[in-house]
């Protein structure tokens, strides 16, 4: 049976190393087809390699070393002639890497908000019957909400490459963050995260792809369960869109237990919005798990909260400070 997954099936040189001995893949082995490989790696166990052998697509020590772990996890051993795994792609590893690739590629899209870098129409659904009354008005009542919002922020290089707005993205919208909590007694209080490289281009709305950028991130930094995580990422549209307007998401994923993962966000590293209100309104998201997705959950349209899609936001509602105080990373002072 020939490869099915949209990563490899296209793929000659993977398609003969799943048929011939002679068409096997060893170190020293370079192009399109490693870096699919890289790719593999990457999405379904978080894999992280050398930027230069996955600027260049080769496959060198860190990639066979990667091999040889998902190897041994899966105890790939041909028995006929070895005794133990080694650090080459031949039939058995191609087409283990090609089933869990096809496996990934057929799940849901994760439960996440999109949130556009531009204002969202009809995206911007309104709230629930029973949040109405905090939502109108000129603004929240003056209460406070004592408490350090942590967050933690690693930059992901896509093959050796940052976002644009990478860094800008930390600063400005930390900044805002702060603006709009601090009256209300609140701070946003972040932790500066180990940057790493990720083997993939990560589609926006992929649940396998979100899961393997997430395990990359813990492989980088692990620990850090009372901060949300905010990733910094390029983003890009399976359409092909150049245009993409994904701004950011708030997700969950599982590792490999099959266990969630607390919520996190990603940031697309291309865009930035003009009001730098993207990590309040996700952090608002990953407090509570009532909030995450899109449908019935935003503040309404016109509102200006944070938690709606409107052009500038200039509002938190007490609701949604309410949510942030009581969220996993939140320290109530």
């Amino acid at each position: 049976m020939p490869l099915q997954s949209e990563l490899f099936r296209d793929d000659a040189a993977l398609q003969a190393c799943l048929v011939k001995d002679t068409a096997h893949i060893v170190k020293g082995a370079r192009g399109q087809h490693v870096a699919k490989i890289q790719s593999a790696l990457g999405i379904i166990e978080g894999a992280l390699i050398d930027s230069d052998e996955l600027a260049n697509s080769v496959y060198g020590p860190s990639t066979a070393s990667e091999v040889l772990a998902y190897k041994r996890k899966r105890d790939i051993v041909n028995r006929t002639y070895q005794q133990r795994a080694d650090d080459i792609v031949g039939k058995m590893t191609i087409a283990f890497l090609d089933r869990e690739i096809f496996e990934g590629e057929q799940r849901p899209s994760p439960k996440s908000c999109q949130e556009p870098v531009k204002t969202g129409g009809a995206a911007g659904v309104a709230v629930r019957s029973q949040s109405r009354r905090n939502l109108v008005g000129d603004t929240p009542q003056p209460q406070q909400f004592p408490a350090i919002l942590s967050v933690l922020f690693q930059l992901v290089r896509i093959r050796g490459k940052l976002g644009a707005q990478s860094f800008a993205i930390v600063a400005e919208t930390l900044r805002r963050a702060n603006e709009l909590t601090v009256p209300l007694g609140m701070s946003v209080r972040s932790i500066n995260g180990i940057p790493f490289d990720f083997s993939a281009r990560v589609k926006f709305d992929s649940s396998a792809q979100m899961e393997g950028l997430r395990r990359a991130a813990e492989k980088a930094m692990p620990g850090f369960d009372a901060a949300v995580r905010v990733l910094i990422c390029p983003l890009f549209d399976p359409d092909g869109d150049p245009d993409l307007e994904t701004n950011a998401i708030s997700t969950s994923a599982v590792d490999e237990n099959k266990k969630p993962f607390k919520r996190f966000i990603v940031i697309n590293s291309h865009l930035l919005r003009k009001d730098r209100g993207t990590l309040l309104h996700e952090m608002i998201h990953c407090s509570d798990e009532s909030l995450m997705g899109e449908i019935g959950v935003h503040d309404l349209d016109g509102s200006a909260g944070i938690f709606s899609w409107d052009a500038q936001r200039t509002k938190v509602f007490p609701e949604r400070a309410t949510a942030l105080r009581n969220a996993f990373f939140s320290f109530k002072r």
